[in-house]
């Protein structure tokens, strides 16, 4: 009804969202952000909106961090001895 009264068509293969990106391949590109930032600065002191241009995408490196963080804080204190990580384990060794 609405595509004869206001002329609408469905949308093209060209017109179409891209497809979603798995959790897995949206880690991939924040720790390829993480290391890049690394490489560049030094450290991984990240202001929170940072953006990070990852192949011409651009990655909210800044968020993804504190929100790392944060979550690694609250499951730090409920995980055994021995078995915790520290949040330079996203960059890996220096020298990398």
């Amino acid at each position: 009804m609405l595509d004869s009264a206001l002329g609408l068509e469905p949308a093209g293969e060209a017109e179409q969202p891209p497809a979603r990106r798995t959790q897995a391949d949206r880690w991939a590109g924040h720790l390829t952000a993480a290391r890049q930032f690394h490489a560049r600065e030094g450290h991984l002191n990240v202001p929170r909106k940072q953006v990070e241009d990852i192949g011409g995408v651009p990655v909210k490196l800044g968020g993804f961090l504190d929100n790392t963080r944060r979550r690694g804080l609250e499951t730090h204190s409920r995980a055994p001895r021995g078995t915790r990580r520290s949040p330079h384990a996203l960059v890996g060794p220096p020298g990398r």
